[in-house]
């Protein structure tokens, strides 16, 4: 046991004056302020969504020595915000920074968090077919008009809070553009819903035909 001691004495004894040389130097710093913005990460069932627009993210203000302050890696800071238990429909959730915190280091204490009551709303997550039509954008060729289009698969699959849902009648697809073109043209796009927290799920593109022609002369 003596020779376990005695070993590396030197690498020893350097190592608890590191130590306490650390220890003195963190607690004899002044402590400061530092607000901290951290994400948060909704957990809900499978089955539901969220059904309205949410703030990601929170700001946090911690207390604690300026060494360890210079520490904390912004990136690895999130709020957890458990929804899993609870009925649907619009809910409060207070955050607990003793419960909700991940990603600060010991030694580090939190004063606030803002807001610290997010109102929430979480809905079941369904399915239902909904028309797409092509974007055009731009004007055809000096003397060209548009003549109409074909698209394939007529109809696409959207996903969403049951209430975003129930509220689409129709989506479109990515911008096409049409400028300066005149000779009917097929592509390749995909469908794309303007609102928010809704999205396709359907996963092959659509193909659009669009018929673009030229004017007929006017007969004298």
């Amino acid at each position: 046991m003596k020779r376990f001691l005695t070993r590396n004495l030197g690498l020893k004894l350097l190592a608890l004056v590191i130590a306490i040389f650390l220890w003195v130097l963190v607690t004899g710093e002044n402590e400061a302020v530092h607000v901290y913005t951290a994400r948060v990460d909704f957990l809900y069932p499978p089955d539901h969504t969220l059904a309205q627009e949410t703030s990601g993210s929170v700001s946090v203000y911690v207390r604690g020595p300026e060494l360890l302050l210079r520490g904390v890696d912004p990136g690895a800071l999130s709020i957890v915000a458990d929804l899993r238990r609870g009925p649907s429909g619009e809910r409060q959730v207070v955050l607990n920074p003793e419960t909700h915190l991940r990603g600060l280091p010991r030694g580090i204490a939190v004063e606030r968090i803002v807001p610290q009551v997010l109102t929430v709303k979480l809905e079941r997550k369904v399915r239902r077919p909904v028309p797409v039509m092509p974007r055009l954008e731009g004007e055809p060729a000096a003397g060209c008009r548009f003549a109409g289009y074909d698209i394939v698969p007529p109809e696409v699959l959207i996903e969403g809070a049951e209430s975003l849902v129930n509220s689409v009648t129709m989506t479109q697809t990515e911008p096409i553009d049409i400028s300066g073109r005149c000779q009917t043209f097929m592509l390749s796009v995909a469908a794309s819903p303007e609102k928010p927290g809704v999205k396709v799920v359907t996963q092959r593109p659509v193909t659009v035909k669009v018929k673009l022609e030229k004017v007929p002369a006017e007969r004298s």
